[in-house]
């Protein structure tokens, strides 16, 4: 299995009003790595300033999903949200551009089924990592069925991946976003809410016999949608695939 260092070649920050802000890192594969992944999984990322606490002498090794596509070639990309003190996570928040982090893996079988009639994916903050995967991927291999992606969280500076995803639906007829923030502004043009809510606005659209349902976001936040899934929306189980952590 891959273990490698990498370096960061571009940060952007999503800040919010209180904490630390949101951070898509993308890094460069060092030359001669190969780091075959599909899209969904996740790598174990460590710092060598992040040790664990039972034993000094170890690294601290945290999962992150992969937000890039194995279609992107060289690149890895995560998006990451702060964490404890002790934690990968808070390690990765003071970090700039050119420093260099530890990555293990691939590891995880949250996939990608490429062979769907529909696509939706539900997304909440940093949910979106995994699914953004998925959604490259797919339409990077010229994929022609019908793709949405409910994206939600708190405030309109959390709205990672704007430019691509508005580039996204210029280019695929087949692709939407919906996109939805709980705390908007007065500025705000798309959905209030949930993405529950935003879902169920959307659900005459939907062919509930022939889809593929992907869910991502914090525990009880994708606990909360694979019940609204399964419960309100009345998809299949065996139709809903969750990534939580």
């Amino acid at each position: 299995m891959p273990e490698f260092t990498t370096k960061i070649t571009r940060i952007r920050d999503y800040p919010v009003p209180e904490g630390a802000p949101t951070r898509v890192f993308e890094c460069h594969l060092p030359a001669g790595v190969a780091y075959p992944y599909t899209s969904g999984q996740f790598a174990m990322i460590a710092h060598p300033n992040v040790r664990l606490l039972a034993n000094q002498a170890l690294m601290k090794w945290s999962s992150y999903s992969i937000s890039s596509s194995p279609e992107q070639k060289g690149i890895l990309e995560f998006c990451i949200g702060d964490g404890s003190p002790t934690g990968v996570s808070h390690q990765l928040m003071t970090m700039k551009e050119g420093d260099e982090f530890m990555v293990r893996g691939p590891f995880g079988k949250f996939l990608l089924d490429e062979n769907q009639e529909e696509y939706i994916f539900l997304a909440t903050g940093t949910g979106i990592a995994p699914l953004i995967s998925m959604i490259r991927t797919l339409l990077a291999k010229g994929n022609k069925k019908p793709i949405t992606l409910y994206f939600g969280f708190r405030y309109p500076s959390q709205y990672m991946y704007r430019e691509e995803l508005t580039e996204m639906q210029a280019n695929h007829p087949n692709f939407k976003a919906v996109i939805t923030a709980s705390r908007p502004d007065a500025e705000w043009k798309h959905h209030h809410g949930y993405v529950q809510d935003a879902l169920k606005n959307h659900a005459s659209a939907i062919d509930k016999k022939n889809i593929r349902v992907y869910i991502c976001g914090k525990p009880e936040i994708a606990e909360k949608l694979i019940e609204f899934c399964l419960h309100d929306m009345q998809f299949a189980q065996e139709h809903v695939l969750m990534e939580k952590w």
